[in-house]
């Protein structure tokens, strides 16, 4: 096959219809083969591990800076006269061994080189820009930092297979830099717009007090001046490249902007109020990158609705570029005023598909990266074999986990929107994607990305994972509790309330009033509250807790809800046969047009560096079993509860393709 039949095609925003129309086989077909090109993700590790960088020592210390002569004019010559730096490798696995400048930066043009480079690295020409190496010198003289990684320099290019290893521990360099920055071109050229600039980050244009977007804008003639300066801001290369997208993230609340500015308004930059947003680089402006997106999405979903098309045609394109997830991610929504999350792999994929990348298989590596997925796929060996994009990533999507709700059946009741072939994949992946209401836990994206099945393999009828089946018997109101409680001065776990409402529950369930099968119940309520008492005394409460605590108060809020309704389950095996005793209980609307019948839950501790464990409940519907006699799941929607399976056997389930895929 020649080259130009192997290459891979961005074709994400395709209609489903063309991107089969240009395959051989159903989708599901492609996705089998992709499988097949699975990357040990101990590869990315081993990188980190001997994770070579550029040692400036020499170059940032005074005492031997003055005593080197050619420095002063560091002008370009013969090599003799060329500024040397060598390499070291570190474990940036271990903590102590993470003091190390990750450098984020635009890259040149296809078929540009670096003219007359100044420094010679391990004895060659530098590759990157001077002007890069002269500001990432710049900043670790600044943070007295001697170790610079910068990927030009850093990952070896003639090596195709290191490189492949390389490109998928990106997420990990980036995350583990303790000093991670980010080199824009655009200056801030006068005193105006550094004021400007300095009023914007700190929020002074928008009013989150009031009830909408549209009067939340302070609205000010200096409000329209900020626009056009976060505009051309904005405009740098640097935020419309894939990779320095992927940089950016990983290496979140760390990551450093550096803003070049002009040297006549150093007078105005030394004031204590600028210094505290700006810091004191000298011809840098050292801006937090998470501030700059937060108070970017906050300004842009205000001003969208205060100005004219084009200028709203400009806020989007600003979004797009340096928007925040937590601020984008969030909806409203309508019914009972919950909050709707959605996983944001979707999002990122369409992200990642609209930005400039010079290598489209590369796409996958950045996903993988931005998504922290266990899971990679070869880019060297897969790009051979699949030619569209689309389908490579929603290879990745469905062996790492994430959940597609049965669309095909759900439709009734509006949980989830169908595969359409007249739509993109990734629109399709939205409408299917899982939906949570309100998780109300701190650092719920990374929550989110816990929400994925354990273990995927991809199969002609569907996705096999493992975990417990349960089936709903009866649905139960208790009594609801009267009374006043205590003060909640608790910090971590259930509060008060929470915990006098399960005890509660617990009591009524023992007492036998309802029938001997609950009382196993209740007496694993008992055993939870008790260690409930003991670990929410502690510091830093495993992922794991804080998923079984959201879980409970929302048991919890049950009970005191005319509106919702619990139903009690015993464990299945997906035949006529169920366990006698009962040993979960979940959360279901007294308004839900089918009420559940059947519950699938899995969970898996994180069982590797990065690895943030899998906690997943879902209403599903049984369609019979397959030839091995694994039932058959259709994913109906999210469902909040507590269950206890400690010692029972976990068992395969199978999620069916959508038909889409399988045409």
């Amino acid at each position: 096959m020649d080259e130009a039949a192997t290459q891979m095609i961005k074709d994400t925003t395709h209609d489903l219809k063309k991107i089969r129309s240009q395959l051989h086989q159903p989708i599901y077909a492609e996705l089998l083969r992709a499988q097949q090109h699975i990357l040990s993700q101990k590869r990315s590790l081993e990188y980190v591990k001997r994770l070579e960088c550029l040692d400036v020592g020499k170059l940032i210390r005074p005492a031997e800076a003055s005593q080197r002569q050619p420095e002063a004019k560091h002008v370009a010559g013969p090599q003799s006269e060329k500024i040397p730096i060598s390499k070291r490798t570190l474990n940036a696995i271990q903590l102590w061994q993470r003091k190390y400048i990750a450098v984020s930066h635009r890259w040149p043009p296809p078929g540009k080189t670096v003219a007359d480079g100044k420094y010679r690295i391990s004895g060659q020409p530098n590759k990157v820009c001077n002007s890069v190496l002269e500001r990432a010198i710049s900043y670790a003289k600044y943070r007295k930092c001697s170790l610079l990684w910068i990927d030009r320099e850093c990952i070896p290019e003639n090596d195709s297979e290191e490189r492949d290893c390389a490109i998928h521990s990106m997420d990990l360099v980036y995350s583990l830099s303790k000093y991670p920055i980010a080199l824009l071109v655009v200056r801030i050229q006068s005193n105006k717009e550094l004021s400007l600039l300095a009023d914007f980050l700190e929020g002074k244009f928008v009013d989150d007090h009031r009830k909408s977007h549209q009067n939340a804008m302070i609205k000010s003639a200096k409000a329209r001046e900020a626009f056009e300066l976060l505009d051309r801001l904005t405009s740098d290369e640097w935020w419309r490249r894939g990779w320095t997208f992927l940089e950016d993230y990983r290496a979140s609340i760390k990551m450093k902007i550096l803003i070049p500015h002009d040297h006549h308004i150093s007078a105005l930059k030394r004031s204590s109020r600028m210094a505290c947003l700006f810091g004191s680089l000298d011809g840098e402006l050292c801006v937090k990158s998470t501030r700059f997106r937060r108070e970017t999405s906050r300004f842009c979903l205000a001003f969208k609705e205060i100005c004219d098309q084009q200028q709203r045609q400009k806020c989007e394109r600003i979004l797009r570029r340096a928007g925040k997830y937590t601020v984008l991610l969030r909806n409203t929504c309508e019914r009972s005023g919950d909050s709707i999350y959605r996983p944001m792999s979707p999002t990122i994929f369409e992200d990642i598909g609209k930005r400039d990348i010079s290598k489209i298989e590369d796409c996958l590596a950045i996903a993988a990266n931005c998504c922290s997925y266990q899971v990679r796929l070869s880019t060297e060996y897969l790009q051979k074999i699949i030619r569209s994009l689309s389908v490579a990533l929603l290879a990745l999507y469905l062996l790492n986990g994430e959940i597609l709700l049965d669309a095909d059946r759900n439709q009734a009741e509006q949980k989830a929107a169908p595969f359409s072939f007249d739509a993109p994949m990734i629109e399709s992946l939205k409408g299917c994607s899982l939906r949570l209401y309100e998780p109300s836990m701190d650092k719920e994206l990374i929550f989110l990305k816990s929400c994925r099945f354990p273990s995927v393999k991809l199969r002609k009828d569907g996705a096999q994972t493992t975990g417990h089946l349960w089936k709903v018997g009866r649905s139960f109101e208790p009594n609801y509790m009267t009374g006043s409680c205590r003060k909640d001065d608790r910090r971590q776990g259930l509060t008060w309330r929470e915990r006098r409402y399960i005890r509660q529950l617990a009591s009524e369930l023992g007492s036998g009033s309802h029938g001997r099968q609950y009382v196993d119940l209740a007496e694993h309520l008992h055993v939870y509250l008790e260690e409930d008492a003991i670990l929410s005394e502690e510091d830093n409460l495993s992922l794991a807790k804080r998923f079984k605590d959201w879980m409970a108060s929302k048991v919890a809020s049950a009970i005191d809800s005319s509106r919702k309704v619990l139903y009690l389950a015993c464990l299945t095996d997906g035949s006529d046969q169920a366990s006698s005793s009962y040993s979960g209980i979940f959360v279901g609307n007294g308004t839900d047009v089918q009420p559940p019948r059947y519950i699938f839950t899995a969970s898996k501790p994180g069982c590797g560096f990065g690895d943030i464990g899998r906690h997943v409940s879902l209403e599903v519907n049984i369609q019979g079993l397959t030839d091995e006699g694994y039932p058959r799941l259709f994913a109906r929607d999210w469902i909040y509860g507590l269950c206890f399976y400690t010692g029972a056997k976990k068992n395969h389930m199978v999620f069916p393709w959508p038909k889409a895929l399988t045409v």
